[in-house]
């Protein structure tokens, strides 16, 4: 069978099929740590047992997670002969000691073996859903595979939460996910054929300032005939944006609609007091997004 190692990688893999005999055929020795996995394997035990059980620091941390401390008491009180309340016995469910070790201990589906899942402390968790899920051989898996992996061998309280939730915070996962929420379609603009129906008003500045000190634009434009005005002044501020706009308002008449930027000044309580008395309706352009005002 051809077989290519690449060990400059991020991780050792082998590309090609996966062979777990590989590294006796190389005659190569691998230093796995606590809570690392060998992925590659033909049957279904993809987490590796062994490792994770053989050490003393995994057995010291299971025997004082506070979680574990009910179920330490009822299999000690099993061994030693103790009498263990029966309807507390009762509403707990089947937990052995094995090796030293705790173990949750499931019936498997008719006609198969019970499957028993070694219990992991908090500290071991995160590892675990890393390897099980982010692990170059896990494949990102969903949510679903990802639990059907753990849940083969581990168990821990609330991990379908944990599950969920990391799977759907995972960067790489929602970069290629499918399920992106659905964008709303652009609203075309409505074409204006009426003059002076609607106008677009903006403040251009500061300016370099002229001789007389002014450096700010009061821009006023038709959307239907793009007919502008401008006024200078040397600040800008509500009431003289209000009474500018009066102004224009005496000469040209009172429009149906005003666009204008979010700025402080066209957003001015002064502003939306005129708007409401001359019933003018107030639109505003999308944030970030100038082009709404592309006429002025």
């Amino acid at each position: 069978m051809p077989v290519v190692l690449a060990w400059d990688l991020p991780y050792s893999m082998i590309l090609g099929r996966d062979w777990h005999e590989i590294y006796k055929v190389l005659k190569v020795t691998r230093n796995i740590s606590i809570g690392e996995v060998s992925l590659a394997r033909d049957n279904t035990e993809d987490l590796d047992l062994k490792k994770l059980t053989s050490s003393q620091a995994f057995q010291k941390a299971q025997e004082e997670e506070q979680e574990f401390q009910a179920i330490w008491e009822m299999e000690l009180a099993k061994v030693e002969g103790k009498v263990v309340d029966p309807a507390h016995y009762a509403c707990m469910l089947r937990f052995e000691v094995r090796n030293g070790l705790l173990y949750q201990v499931k019936h498997g589906p008719s006609g198969e073996a019970e499957i028993a899942q070694l219990l992991i402390p908090t500290q071991f968790r995160l590892p675990l859903l890393n390897l099980a899920h982010r692990n170059p051989l896990g494949g990102h898996m969903g949510q679903h595979k990802t639990e059907a992996r753990l849940t083969r061998w581990y168990f821990w309280a609330r991990l379908y939460n944990q599950v969920e939730k990391f799977c759907r915070a995972c960067p790489a996962c929602q970069m290629v996910s499918g399920n992106q929420p659905t964008q709303a379609p652009l609203q075309p603009m409505p074409i204006i054929e009426v003059p002076f129906l609607r106008i677009m008003m903006a403040i251009v500045g500061p300016l370099s300032k002229s001789s007389a000190g002014h450096q700010y634009l009061l821009l006023i434009v038709d959307y239907a005939t793009r007919f502008p005005e401008a006024v200078l002044n040397q600040s800008v501020t509500g009431p003289w944006v209000m009474e500018e706009l009066m102004k224009w308002v005496a000469r040209v008449g009172i429009p149906k609609e005003i666009i204008t930027n979010q700025g402080l000044n066209s957003m001015s309580n002064i502003i939306h007091g005129l708007c409401k008395v001359l019933q003018i309706k107030h639109l505003h352009t999308m944030v970030y997004h100038p082009q709404t005002n592309e006429v002025v």
